[in-house]
């Protein structure tokens, strides 16, 4: 070989030392970027510590009974797994809201209404006057704004329905203030305008959470499976614990229903989705699923006697209906011919059910209160009308 083959390159070399130099321009900022990130998650870990000690002092210091320990045992053990995966807290949050009941019904084989997620901490024993639920979106609204603020972005996506529910919120506060400046019970007013922020927080979390379908899809099986094991509570309490007499509801419980009243709610929307996923032909896995428990879901709607529940249902068929009968032209006619069928069908099945109290005739008897309240929907209705009197009168006396 030639002495020039080993002969060095002065250009080379150069050309060598002027891109290492480039590189390592490029990467001084990456590598100030990732040290502060380290920084930002280390000091992250402070409110995190914080909140430990928040729920060891409360659970130690004011706990009574076991409810304390069970609230401190989900803080200790769920925390961690949410800060390292928040789409968890979402999940949880949906599981919580489908599967805890807001009371415990005191039934004999009561399970999940035995858990005291909806339920204030000052009725455990703790000095705080908001329920573990709260507790749980509040938190995880703040851990998301954190861990948001530690990878340098904004604390929060807000979305397009933001502006509208602030506004939404907003005449709800200033109705409360209102109240509150004319002498208004201020815990009454607490607890009914509570409510009126879950939308927004559940909002907010999913928003900045939920990023592509299977997080979706895992929130809907959540959602279906803690619907079916509530139809299946209902079911074998009306078959083991009343015997199949509803009328012994209240002689076996404190409530009036065979599942709290929230439940017909969810058993009407677990109905109109699979009614949604067969009609669009969407996961048929879901579907094979919710047919399999359609049949106790079913069973338990019409046997817990919920007129708001049964109308929710037929309201949001006819909303399904409509949507399809836009969005899919194949649709359109079989739509129009099952729609005749169950308008002809309806007329002499309410006709022949409008005085029965079985479970079959349910869908009629609900329908029929509306002009036609017996004693029972008669009691249900006695306080909303008072609450109606009652909120015109202060209309009139301070518009």
């Amino acid at each position: 070989m030639s002495e020039s083959a080993y002969a060095p390159n002065p250009g080379a070399r150069m050309t060598l030392r002027v891109d290492t130099a480039a590189q390592s321009t490029d990467d001084a900022p990456n590598a100030i970027y990732w040290q502060r990130r380290v920084l930002y998650r280390r000091l992250l870990i402070v409110p995190v510590i914080a909140w430990f000690s928040l729920l060891i002092g409360l659970a130690l210091g004011y706990g009574a009974g076991p409810q304390p320990l069970i609230m401190l045992l989900i803080g200790l053990v769920g925390l961690p797994l949410v800060w390292r995966k928040p789409i968890l807290g979402a999940y949880a949050l949906v599981l919580v809201a489908a599967a805890v009941e807001a009371f415990n019904m005191q039934y004999p084989d009561s399970l999940t209404d035995r858990l005291p997620l909806h339920r204030p901490f000052d009725q455990m024993g703790l000095p705080l006057p908001i329920t573990a639920s709260e507790a749980m979106m509040i938190g995880m609204i703040g851990l998301v704004a954190l861990k948001r603020i530690g990878e340098r972005r904004v604390p929060l996506e807000l979305g397009p329905l933001f502006p509208a529910m602030a506004i939404y919120l907003g005449f709800v506060i200033f109705g409360v203030a209102n109240g509150l400046s004319a002498g208004g019970e201020f815990n009454i007013a607490v607890w009914e305008m509570r409510a009126q922020f879950y939308p927004l927080f559940m909002y907010l979390i999913v928003y900045n959470l939920v990023s592509d379908r299977a997080h979706a899809r895992k929130i809907m099986w959540l959602y279906i499976g803690a619907v079916a094991l509530k139809g299946f509570i209902g079911v074998f309490r009306l078959v083991f614990v009343l015997k199949g007499n509803l009328e012994a509801v209240t002689l076996v419980s404190r409530s009036n229903s065979l599942l709290s009243h929230e439940e017909s709610l969810l058993f009407a929307a677990f109905l109109s989705f699979g009614l949604l996923l067969y009609l669009f032909k969407a996961d048929r896995t879901q579907l094979k699923f919710i047919m399999i428990a359609a049949a106790p879901v079913g069973l338990a709607f019409l046997a817990n006697q919920r007129r708001a529940g049964i109308m929710a249902f037929i309201l949001s068929v006819l909303v399904v209906t409509l949507v399809v009968y836009i969005q899919q032209k194949k649709m359109r006619r079989p739509i129009i011919y099952a729609s005749i069928a169950l308008v002809v069908l309806m007329v002499p099945y309410t006709v022949a059910f409008r005085n029965s109290s079985g479970l079959i005739a349910e869908p009629a008897s609900a329908v029929l209160s509306i002009v036609r309240p017996d004693a029972r929907d008669s009691g249900s209705n006695e306080y909303r009308v008072l609450e109606g009197e009652n909120v015109g009168q202060n209309i009139a006396k301070s518009p």
